[in-house]
């Protein structure tokens, strides 16, 4: 069984990781738990909405998304969940 965590940190891609872990990081350092997932709306849909749709009835209480190039990854994940969500998508 999973431990209950409060944020769930997901991102499109492992090359979002580098930017995504000062989210991480944060939370450390206010004491709240997390989960990091890379998902892909693009490879495996069905996945990463079935992850979404779950957050809530997991008790999570807050998603941060986050996706280099394309904002699609934020909005399809953050638009199906009824959870606050805190995207970004970025360009470096």
């Amino acid at each position: 069984m999973k431990k209950n965590v409060d944020v769930a940190i997901i991102m499109g891609s492992d090359s979002d990781l580098p930017i995504m872990k000062d989210a991480a990081v944060f939370l450390d350092k206010m004491g709240i738990s997390y989960e990091i997932t890379i998902l892909s709306v693009h490879r495996c849909p069905e996945k990463a909405f079935e992850y979404a749709k779950d957050l809530k009835e997991r008790k999570i209480k807050v998603i941060i998304a986050g996706a280099r190039w394309s904002s699609t990854f934020t909005r399809c994940v953050c638009s199906t969940s009824a959870l606050p969500c805190y995207w970004s998508s970025y360009l470096i």
